[in-house]
């Protein structure tokens, strides 16, 4: 907001109900598309051939739908667990009774000695390749109060896709 010059709304975060019902949604418009624009007689023949038996008995074509359903639906499952009761939100300098609970600095027992780091760094983990990167820039950086989880989430996010696919970033004054 203040590199900007802008008061960026609050946004209200869609809950589970609603998520669930979006990707529903999408799912169903992909399962459309398929009955409008792929030849299927193939696969009802591969249907008819791995169509489970239960001990001596044929499992009806609607249970064996949502088997598939419930394997085709990847990685973001089709069904979101219900919303965790949220917590009531606070002002910001709102500390509760944490400063008359903790005493005086004086009351507090001695500070122990911490024990000491030994001044190596772990080895960096090696990254796994995932394929060759293409470089892009863009034009915030820590100047403007941006880190580098930011920007990874930020990618992920819009773009759908996972973290591990985003190479190393680097953070400059004005760009990253």
């Amino acid at each position: 907001e203040r590199p900007m010059k802008l008061t960026i709304p609050e946004a209200e975060l869609p809950n589970a109900e609603l998520l669930g019902k979006r990707r529903l949604e999408k799912f169903a418009a992909k399962v459309q598309q398929q009955l409008e624009s792929s030849d299927l007689d193939q696969y009802r023949a591969l249907l008819s051939q791995i169509q489970p038996v239960a001990e001596g008995e044929e499992l009806d074509m609607e249970t064996l739908a949502a088997a598939l359903l419930k394997m085709a639906q990847g990685e973001r499952s089709l069904i979101v667990p219900p919303d965790a009761p949220m917590r009531p939100k606070r002002e910001f300098r709102d500390r509760d009774d944490r400063f008359e609970r903790r005493g005086d600095r004086n009351d507090r027992g001695p500070r122990g000695d911490r024990p000491e780091r030994g001044g190596e760094d772990r080895p960096r983990r090696e990254r796994r390749d995932a394929g060759e990167m293409e470089l892009y820039r863009i034009e915030v950086g820590r100047d403007d109060g941006v880190e580098v989880r930011h920007i990874v989430g930020a990618i992920a996010n819009e773009g759908d896709i996972s973290s591990r696919y985003i190479g190393n970033i680097k953070l400059f004054g004005s760009h990253s």
